[in-house]
């Protein structure tokens, strides 16, 4: 059916991973009975088309993992009967229309790894049955509507990491998996320019204030903490800072079980040497008690009465021969 769309009647184009290139042809708008669309990781480039708006019965729309430029038309936004709509991991640009909060049936919505911008529209706060919402890695600012968090029924996971956000964080309810970044107030946002190593020639140079995002180097997260503002580093500050925290645990374990097997070998080697020193001190200590037995018997013998009476007897025998 891709290969010829020119009114075609399919339900069900889905070719994820099968090498595709060159771009979406428009005449898929024409594909009136299109329910599910998935060309999702091939090698797609040029923009949406906007004709795909006009499938009324799409319920499934996957497109990630190209290269897809542009803006998200916004008459995807008349496409009503959607349900998934990913567009992740692509290339595009421009805002996030409004439009989509027309997408009443929509479950999941996943525009992560993009390049897009402009503030969060608070009409995807009608999106009630929406399950999914991930919007990390793109540029968008300002701050994240109340109605994200109020009118989102079913809304169970909220991703929004490495953007540019500020003001407070909307009160989302414990069931909620909200993985985010340190939100700082809008009235206090910091400079937008910091020192971070530069990627090629590693010099210190002024960079915007998401410089660290293509580094993920923790020394330059640590130079963006330090400049007063924040970088996105794989992960937000606070996620860095803790992941800063995590090697350095490791480093002082490492160090901790390096110190330990010094010790190990050098209670060995005091071990050895002492008891080599108290062997050669248990020989010479048996050494001057054979000795001192030695003495005592001499000394016994001296002041014995049977020795007196023999130097006596030996000199009383002496002395008529020297007579002679």
């Amino acid at each position: 059916c891709f290969a010829n769309v020119s009114g075609c009647s399919c339900s069900n184009i889905t070719l994820p991973d099968a090498g595709l290139s060159g771009t979406i042809p428009d005449e898929l708008g024409g594909c009136s009975n299109l329910e599910i669309l998935v060309l999702s990781r091939n090698t797609l480039t040029g923009t949406i088309p906007a004709a795909l708006g006009g499938l009324l019965r799409l319920q499934h729309l996957a497109l990630d993992g190209n290269g897809l430029s542009g803006g998200i038309p916004e008459r995807l936004g008349d496409a009503t009967g959607l349900q998934v709509l990913t567009l992740e991991a692509n290339a595009l640009t421009g805002t996030l229309p409004p439009q989509l909060g027309n997408l009443l049936s929509l479950g999941h919505l996943d525009v992560e790894s993009n390049a897009l911008s402009g503030t969060l529209p608070p009409e995807l706060g009608r999106l009630r049955n929406l399950d999914a919402l991930y919007i990390s890695r793109n540029n968008f600012s300002g701050t994240i509507p109340g109605v994200y968090a109020t009118d989102m029924a079913t809304l169970k996971t909220f991703h929004w990491r490495e953007n540019r956000l500020c003001g407070t964080m909307p009160g989302f309810g414990a069931g909620v998996e909200v993985k985010f970044a340190t939100i700082l107030p809008c009235d206090a946002a910091p400079s937008p320019f910091m020192s971070c190593p530069a990627v090629e020639s590693g010099r210190m140079e002024s960079r915007p204030l998401y410089c660290c995002a293509e580094l993920c180097d923790l020394t330059c997260s640590q130079s963006c903490l330090n400049g007063g503002g924040y970088c996105s580093c794989g992960d937000d500050v606070l996620t860095s800072v803790v992941r800063m925290a995590n090697e350095n645990a490791v480093l002082w374990w490492l160090l901790a079980i390096l110190f330990m097997l010094c010790a190990s070998v050098f209670a060995s080697s005091a071990i050895k040497f002492v008891t080599k020193r108290l062997r050669a001190e248990a020989r010479r200590v048996a050494n001057l008690d054979e000795e001192e037995g030695k003495l005592v018997k001499l000394a016994k013998l001296v002041t014995s009465d049977d020795f007196a009476r023999r130097i006596i007897s030996n000199s009383n025998s002496a002395g008529p021969q020297s007579g002679a």
